[in-house]
């Protein structure tokens, strides 16, 4: 073989080799799981589809722009939750998973949205619809009765 067809080759392999490895890299930075911090041990309760948080121990639900992530077993199958305290509406709660790559949403208090933190950004707007993105379908949102220092949500 001569050098200049040595060169070529080993090159793009190399090439390839690092490009590969930037890929690894960028996708382990998409891995689906948001910064939102995951409600405190005690706090969450689950029972016959109602799951009832103790406010008293969740502090980032204390003010507008909070929010927290829990997951429940129900049926066999785990459900992630994602629970905000919005400025206009008070709490809210979703299923926490994006209907374009079922990865984690998180609150965005600042743009007043809900957004995948996947690549793509699906973007939704407080009640759940798909405002920008590849989603094709809305979150589900679940009903939230606020009562003294709990919520409870109705997963049915």
């Amino acid at each position: 073989m001569k050098r200049r067809n040595f060169i070529k080759t080993t090159g793009m392999g190399t090439a390839t080799i690092c490009t590969c490895g930037l890929g690894i890299n960028s996708c382990s930075m998409f891995s689906g799981v948001s910064k939102t911090p995951v409600a405190p041990e005690g706090s969450v309760h689950y029972s016959e589809n109602q799951v009832t948080l103790d406010l008293k121990l969740i502090t980032d639900l204390n003010e507008p722009g909070g929010s927290v992530k829990f997951e429940i077993t129900q049926y066999g199958e785990i459900v992630k939750i994602l629970v905000i305290n919005s400025e206009e509406d008070g709490f809210q709660a979703y299923e926490n998973k994006c209907t374009h790559g079922e990865r984690e949403i998180e609150y965005r208090s600042e743009d007043k949205i809900l957004r995948c933190v996947s690549f793509g950004h699906s973007k939704y707007d407080l009640d759940g619809r798909v405002t920008e993105g590849p989603a094709p379908a809305p979150i589900k949102k679940f009903f939230v009765n606020h009562q003294d220092d709990n919520l409870i949500i109705s997963l049915a």
